[in-house]
């Protein structure tokens, strides 16, 4: 993401590559192809360098507990990326590139999520 930025002053990161989804299937933008594969590429190297990843769910859940796991992440999904949306970016987008930038959105929004954060875990 970095190295975007530096070189060309875009900014890059599942935020902005995820505003494009549908983008993706009526125009070809071989950056956002090339993220997204270079994303579950990763994934996939890492499972073989640290060992393979538990599957989900776990074998050992019955047909009940598997529709509440899919419920539960599926909500959760939702939540999270509508506040990503509203927010113009996710914590860790506002953390590290939006500080670094010195943008006032993200020196308001990182403070925020810290102190929610604090606050729920408390």
């Amino acid at each position: 993401g970095c190295s975007v930025v530096f070189k060309t002053g875009a900014l890059s990161g599942v935020m902005g590559i995820s505003n494009y989804t549908r983008r993706l299937m009526f125009q070809v933008e071989m950056k956002r192809y090339a993220f997204t594969v270079g994303m579950i590429l990763a994934g996939i190297v890492m499972s073989f360098v640290y060992g393979a990843v538990e599957p989900l769910p776990p074998p050992s859940f019955d047909t009940n507990q598997r529709v509440k796991l899919f419920l539960r992440l599926g909500i959760g999904s939702f939540i999270v990326g509508l506040g990503a949306s509203m927010q113009h970016g996710c914590t860790s987008g506002h953390g590290l590139t939006g500080l670094a930038r010195l943008s006032l959105r993200s020196w308001v929004a990182v403070p925020t999520f810290m102190a929610a954060g604090m606050l729920t875990a408390t």
